[in-house]
């Protein structure tokens, strides 16, 4: 890692993949039968995975309407869409997305762009509002999102991780970049989607070893998004989804519970929607489209959301990664 300056050195790590829902936590019975770890490679420029990745992208209503069977066939197997921001707003053309790329056969995602100047509960519960509006989590959807960018304490981060977990049955993914969260001391549990642009490899922020899913770059040809990668195969890209392929829809909602579990892989982000929320929250958190409250600034290179919706917190900063794996194998 950048900041650790190994010279002339490549430590090659392992990073279960599986660990999506337990975020790596080390707890080897929570790996889906089947699922391999991915692995990467820890090098003077960041963490680099030494293995295949997946192509994908993530928008918002910036990109306008969006044709997913042209940006599935653009090389595109996996998206994350814009849903909502702090407590009140929700992104007009969520809906049109997150069931254009079922559709499409892409393996869908959603985020939440998270306020700081408002209730984190509130918040997870606003997010979980819109999940259920449109059907909810299915078998073969990836785990919700919080999209941080702005400097907060990690205490709301994890605030608002916990709530969705207990709402949605799933450990949610944390999206960052290394500028934001220089003073986290605990990842919440979370795996991470780090935003780092202009380099061979992503950086690692303190409080993780490994990424999951990388924002490379803000331009995603096919989809006029961001362009992502997963760090794996599609087979596990799929399997990290809830053990289904993007094609399918199995995920009954139960309305109460955590739902549609995929069986033994006791994993899955297939669970339905959860029964649990309270529903979109009345307070305002004064957002406007795609505007937010505050974006804590940009990083070097990158931009806020609130300045066009879809998620810039990359920029090509050289972080302050930790510079080395711990001593689990699978620690985030």
């Amino acid at each position: 890692m950048r900041g650790a300056r190994i010279s002339g050195i490549t430590l090659v790590t392992t990073a279960c993949v599986s660990a999506v829902f337990v975020a790596c936590g080390g707890n080897s019975s929570s790996e889906p039968q089947g699922f391999q770890c991915a692995t990467s490679a820890l090098t003077p420029d960041g963490v680099c995975a030494t293995g295949p990745t997946v192509k994908g992208a993530d928008v918002s209503h910036y990109q306008g309407t969006l044709d997913w069977g042209t940006i599935k066939s653009g090389g595109i197997d996996f998206a994350f869409a814009k849903a909502t921001e702090g407590t009140s707003f929700v992104d007009p053309d969520f809906s049109a997305n997150w069931s254009g790329m079922k559709s499409a056969g892409v393996i869908r995602g959603a985020y939440h762009f998270f306020d700081a100047g408002v209730d984190p509960t509130q918040q997870a519960m606003h997010f979980v509002s819109e999940l259920q509006a449109v059907g909810g989590l299915q078998a073969g959807d990836l785990p919700p999102v919080i999209d941080f960018e702005v400097s907060d304490s990690n205490a709301n981060v994890c605030t608002l991780a916990s709530a969705l977990k207990t709402a949605l049955g799933v450990t949610p993914i944390i999206y960052t970049a290394p500028t934001y969260v220089t003073g986290f001391t605990d990842n919440c549990g979370s795996p991470l989607w780090i935003a780092n642009y202009g380099v061979s490899c992503p950086t690692m922020p303190s409080a993780w070893t490994q990424w999951i899913f990388w924002q490379s770059a803000d331009t995603e040809p096919a989809s006029g998004g961001d362009a992502d990668e997963f760090n794996g195969s599609l087979a596990q890209l799929q399997m990290f989804a809830g053990g289904g392929s993007s094609g399918s829809s199995s995920g009954s909602s139960s309305g109460s519970g955590s739902g549609s579990s995929s069986g033994s892989t006791g994993s899955s982000s297939g669970g339905g929607s959860s029964g649990s929320s309270s529903g979109s929250s009345s307070s305002s958190s004064g957002a406007g489209s795609g505007s937010g409250s505050s974006s804590g600034g940009t990083s070097s290179g990158g931009a806020p959301d609130g300045g066009d919706g879809t998620m810039h917190a990359g920029g090509s900063s050289s972080g302050s990664g930790s510079g080395g794996s711990s001593g689990n194998p699978c620690s985030p």
